[in-house]
């Protein structure tokens, strides 16, 4: 597999794996140092979800640059792995980090309690419980109980599917979210959060916005 670096901040340098899959697209580092250049403000003790987590990159540089803790949404056992081979990599011992498995049915969460890495453990059912809406897609699932949970949340979703949940519940107030998106995407189309800003990459455009 190719691997990603971690930028800036107590894991700087660190080597991360990336999925070997058509359906995830590491950003570039050029864009990822921007946006946390632009997250600058807002890491330190912030309770982050890395959303469509791919390798688990973004939540694990926002672990390296001061958040307090970090979920990592993924849907593909594959990314899943690496987010967990990355997480040893980085964290092993320390912290109270989250990664979160969600799947259609029978809702399980990684935490780390041991040098050797995760034991699977049964989350509580308040934890399992997710709303669904056949309006937004499978992919759009939300933690009821995260409600209003995160200071921070950090996004890119695959752009050959572009899945857009519903990041506002799952925001604090005065919150913040940092997607990832395609020049295509009109990001005043996402509700319940006011758009801060939208900066322009080859690669990629990534929007913020608050609640």
């Amino acid at each position: 597999m190719p691997e990603l670096r971690i930028l800036s901040g107590k894991y700087k340098g660190l080597k991360l794996l990336s999925p070997d899959l058509k359906t995830t697209h590491p950003m570039g580092s050029r864009e990822k140092l921007a946006l946390f250049n632009m997250l600058a403000p807002y890491l330190e003790g912030a309770t982050v979800l890395d959303y469509f987590a791919g390798s688990g990159a973004l939540g694990l540089e926002a672990l390296s640059r001061g958040a307090k803790s970090v979920t990592f949404v993924e849907t593909n056992p594959n990314a899943r792995k690496v987010i967990r081979e990355n997480y040893k990599r980085c964290i092993a011992n320390e912290g109270k980090s989250f990664f979160a498995d969600i799947l259609p049915a029978n809702e399980k969460m990684y935490i780390p309690d041991d040098p050797d890495g995760f034991a699977r453990r049964a989350v509580p059912p308040a934890v399992q419980r997710m709303t669904f809406s056949s309006e937004t897609g499978a992919a759009k699932k939300v933690f009821t109980s995260f409600a209003g949970r995160y200071d921070l949340i950090v996004s890119d979703p695959p752009y050959d599917n572009y899945q857009v949940p519903d990041y506002a519940a799952l925001l604090a107030p005065g919150g913040i979210l940092a997607l990832s998106h395609p020049a295509t995407f009109d990001p005043t189309t996402i509700t319940g959060l006011t758009l801060l800003k939208t900066s322009h990459y080859a690669a990629c455009n990534i929007s913020l916005f608050t609640k």
